[in-house]
C-alpha cells in the first residue's frame, strides 16, 4: 500500500525499497535522518503526527509499527498498527541541503486482534527493509495503551498453588482503565479470581511503566486440570459496563492447580520490558499470554464478585438485568413517604420502588426489608391526559397525593358550614311545634281562670 502511494506522487524517483538510501544516504544535517513524532504516549485508536528530516526532494511514507519483544526485553519483530502516510521532503529555507516534510503526517494507531496488546509503538518509515535496530534507531518510541496488557508473567510455570495470592506483572495499560483477572469455569463462564470489575484497580501512569495485578486460583478448582485466565478490562465494555464494545480484546493463559506448596512448584523468570539498546532477538516460544481473539470466547457483563447472601429472602420487583451491579447489603431500602392529609381522610400511600428494583435486607440482623412492588398510580382525572393504569404517575415533579388540582370554576366555591346546619334544623322542628303548644297553654289559662272566685 505504501509504494502504491508514492508511485502517486509527482516526481517520485525511488521505489519504496530505496527510500531509506535516498534519504539518508550522505545526508549530514544537523540530528541525522530521522523520522519525529508528536507527543509522549499514544492509546488505541489515538493519532500522532510525524516528520520527516533528510536529503530534500524524496518522496517519504511513514507508519506505526507495534514493537514485539522477548522475555529478555530485546526486540523481534515489527508489526505494523496504522496505513501509511505520503509526503515529500523539500529544502529547509536557509539550507539547501537539508530536507524536511513541511506538512506533518498523521498516523491512527488500529492494532489487529492478533496483537492487541500494548507496550510500545515506532513511528517510522514505510515499507523500510533494513534490520530492526536501524529502523528503531531512524524512528521515534512511543509508550503505547493497548486494547489489552502484555503479561510479564507470576514467577510460576502452568502450574500454579490454590490459595495463594499471585500477582502478575503487565505493561501496557491504557492510565484510568480498570483490569482484573477472570478463570474461565468448566460450564464456560467467566468468573472474577479476586478483585472483579467492582474492585478492579484502576492502573495509571504511562503505558510504558511495569505496574501490577493480584488474583488467586480457587481451591474449588480441580487439581492439575488446564483452565483458562485471561485478563479482563473496561475497555472492553461501554461506561455503562454492561454493553460489550464490537472488538473485545483481552490476554489470556492456561493454569493448572496445584496442592503441592508454592516454594516446590516450577518457577518461570518474570519478562523485562522492552530494551531498544539490545541486539535483535528471538521470539519466546512459550510466551507468558496470548492474544484471546475467539469470538464464542463468551463477553458478558462482568460478574460481580460479591453477590447477595442466599441465606437472605430475595425480594421480589422488577429484575435487574444479568451482570450490573447490584446494592451492598449494609445499603437499606428508602422508606415510602408518610400518607397525605387529603380533606381529612388518610390517604394511603403506595410503597415507593427502590432504586435498582430490588431492596436487600439490612446487614447485622434486625428486621427485614420489605420486599419493593411497583407504585399504583390512583384514578386521575379525565382532564389530566393520563389513563391511570399501573405503574404510572402524575405531571413530571408531583408526589402521589399531592397533585395539583385544577377547579371547572372561575371564582371560589361557598359551602354551608355543617354547624349553621343543625341550628336551621332545630329552628324548623320549633317552628312546627309551636302552634300546638300555644294552643295546650291557652287552654290551661282558661280552666284555670274559670276555677277562680270572683273578686
Amino acid at each position: 500500500m505504501a509504494a502504491g502511494l508514492l508511485a502517486c506522487l509527482p516526481g517520485a524517483a525511488h521505489a519504496a525499497a530505496s527510500m531509506r538510501s535516498a534519504l539518508c544516504d550522505g545526508y549530514a544535517g544537523a540530528g541525522g535522518c530521522r523520522v519525529e513524532a508528536s507527543g509522549t504516549e499514544i492509546n488505541g485508536g489515538g493519532q500522532v503526527m510525524a516528520t520527516v528530516w533528510g536529503n530534500a526532494g524524496v518522496a517519504v511514507a511513514v507508519m506505526l509499527y507495534l514493537v514485539d519483544f522477548n522475555a529478555s526485553g530485546a526486540i523481534t519483530g515489527l508489526v505494523p498498527v496504522s496505513d501509511p502516510q505520503a509526503s515529500r521532503t523539500i529544502p529547509k529555507s536557509g539550507n539547501p541541503s537539508e530536507g524536511w516534510s513541511p506538512q506533518p503526517m498523521m498516523l491512527t494507531a488500529r492494532p489487529p486482534a492478533s496483537s492487541p496488546s500494548g507496550g510500545w509503538l515506532l513511528v517510522g518509515l514505510a515499507d523500510d527493509t533494513s534490520d530492526l535496530a536501524t529502523q528503531i534507531q531512524t524512528g521515534t518510541l512511543l509508550p503505547y495503551g493497548g486494547a489489552t496488557l502484555r503479561s510479564l508473567g507470576d514467577t510460576y510455570a502452568e502450574q500454579k498453588p490454590v490459595g495463594t495470592e499471585l500477582k502478575l506483572d503487565v505493561i501496557g495499560q491504557v492510565p484510568g482503565e480498570r483490569y482484573w483477572v477472570e478463570y474461565e469455569t468448566e460450564a464456560g463462564t467467566w468468573l472474577p479470581a479476586g478483585p472483579g470489575f467492582g474492585d478492579a484497580p484502576k492502573l495509571d501512569g504511562p503505558p510504558d511503566q511495569r505496574r501490577q495485578l493480584t488474583y488467586v486460583v480457587p481451591d474449588t478448582l480441580t487439581r492439575d486440570k488446564e483452565y483458562r485466565f485471561r485478563v479482563n478490562s473496561s475497555l472492553n465494555y461501554d461506561r455503562d459496563l454492561k454493553t460489550p464494545v464490537a472488538e473485545p480484546a483481552a490476554i489470556w493463559w492456561r493454569v493448572r492447580p496445584s496442592d503441592t506448596a508454592a516454594q516446590n512448584l516450577p518457577t518461570k523468570e518474570q519478562g523485562k520490558e522492552f530494551d531498544k539498546t539490545l541486539a535483535p532477538g528471538q521470539a519466546d516460544l512459550e510466551p507468558f499470554a496470548e492474544a484471546l481473539n475467539d469470538p464464542d470466547v463468551g463477553w458478558d457483563p462482568p460478574s460481580q464478585p460479591s453477590p447477595t447472601p442466599t441465606t437472605q429472602p430475595q425480594p421480589t420487583g422488577q429484575p435487574e438485568p444479568s451482570g450490573s451491579p447490584k446494592p451492598k447489603p449494609s445499603e437499606k431500602a428508602p422508606d415510602p413517604s408518610p400518607p397525605a392529609d387529603a380533606g381529612g381522610a388518610a390517604a394511603t400511600a403506595p410503597t415507593a420502588t427502590a432504586p435498582t428494583g430490588t431492596a436487600p435486607a439490612p446487614a447485622g440482623g434486625g428486621e427485614q426489608a420489605p420486599p419493593s412492588v411497583t407504585a399504583a398510580a390512583p384514578p386521575l382525572a379525565a382532564d389530566t391526559g393520563q389513563t391511570g393504569q399501573t405503574g404510572q404517575t402524575g405531571p413530571a415533579g408531583s408526589v402521589w397525593g399531592r397533585e395539583a388540582t385544577t377547579s371547572s370554576t372561575a371564582g371560589p366555591v361557598l359551602q354551608a358550614s355543617p354547624g349553621l346546619g343543625r341550628v336551621l334544623g332545630l329552628l324548623g322542628v320549633l317552628l312546627l311545634l309551636a302552634p300546638g303548644a300555644w294552643w295546650r297553654l291557652s287552654r290551661r289559662w282558661a280552666a284555670r281562670d274559670a276555677e277562680e272566685p270572683l273578686a
